[in-house]
Parts: C-alpha cells; sequence; structure tokens
C-alpha cells in the first residue's frame, strides 16, 4: 500500500471530535515520518535524499487530494484541514530540518 493510501485509510476511522484529529494529525505526520525514514541509508547522497523527502511531500499532496474528492463531507473537511497544516509545512516549520532542507 502506498503511503497515501494508508494516510487515507487511517481517515476513515476517525471519530471526528477535535482531540482525535488532533491526534490523527499526529499519527498522520509520524507515518510520513517513518516512510522517509526508512528509505534512508548510510552513504545517501543529498540529492537522493531530496527526492525522497519530496515524495513524502507529493504523497500528502495526493493523499490530501483524495480526502477532498471523497463522497463524505466530513472527508473533505479534512481535505481542507491537511491542505493547509501539510506535513511539508510541519517539516520546515523546525528551523534545523528547514535549513537542512534548503541546503539539499
Amino acid at each position: 500500500m502506498f503511503l497515501d493510501e494508508k494516510l487515507y485509510n487511517l481517515c476513515k476511522t476517525v471519530d471526528y471530535t477535535s482531540e482525535s484529529i488532533q491526534e490523527l494529525y499526529k499519527t498522520l505526520c509520524l507515518e510520513c515520518e517513518a516512510y522517509y525514514k526508512e528509505k534512508m541509508y548510510s552513504g545517501i547522497s543529498r540529492k537522493e535524499l531530496k527526492v525522497i523527502l519530496d515524495r513524502t511531500f507529493a504523497l500528502w499532496d495526493s493523499f490530501v487530494q483524495m480526502l477532498l474528492k471523497a463522497d463524505k463531507a466530513n472527508m473533505n473537511i479534512l481535505g481542507e484541514l491537511f491542505k493547509e497544516y501539510s506535513f511539508k509545512k510541519q517539516f520546515l516549520s523546525i528551523d534545523e530540518l528547514a535549513n537542512f532542507y534548503n541546503s539539499l
């Protein structure tokens, strides 16, 4: 299963309270983090690392599009929310990670 599908499936079980959506967001970000970390290896080139991170960000965007196209209004609302609060935005909000990513 691709990352975007995995993230989408996690959204199917949320009960739409503010606490559960916050927990869902944390879980989704942890899934993205696990995705790119499992693809890293000792001696990886900077170019390869950038490709992996960009692919992770693109899969988040794909996941958001899946939510926006869903037949359920609740899923569409999550799509709008996660479009604004993307994994890339979360990742780049950490200065050290942003500086590193921008140097790739």
